[in-house]
């Protein structure tokens, strides 16, 4: 369900790891579980937007511009399935730093609220 969404504003969306073959820029998304047995299971969102500088592209802006579209996609979707509901709720935004000085990378966290 996630993937589906981050792939309505990014082409190149992985879980967990980009493939070895895969061409920047892509998005990464993984998630953490707490309240593993409680009827309110919390689910925590990461998703990683990577790009790469290159001559004549105003890399800071893409990347700023798919952080945006995704939070765009995301503040809208909610899912109901049966008896279980989930929402999304963005919980922080980060600059990430790479080693690699033409990466530029930024994180958005989301708490995915799930009620069975």
């Amino acid at each position: 369900m996630v993937a589906t969404e981050l792939k309505k504003v990014e082409k190149n969306v992985y879980y967990k790891r980009a493939t070895a073959t895969a061409k920047i820029p892509y998005v990464i998304y993984r998630f953490t579980t707490t309240n593993f047995y409680s009827e309110r299971e919390e689910v925590f969102l990461e998703i990683d937007i990577w790009d790469i500088r290159k001559d004549g592209y105003d890399v800071i802006t893409a990347i700023e511009t798919r952080a945006k579209n995704i939070v765009d996609v995301l503040k809208k979707f909610r899912h109901l399935d049966g008896d279980m509901f989930v929402s999304f709720e963005i919980i922080n935004k980060l600059d990430l730093i790479d080693e690699d000085e033409n990466i530029e990378r930024i994180q958005l966290r989301y708490r995915l609220r799930k009620y069975n």
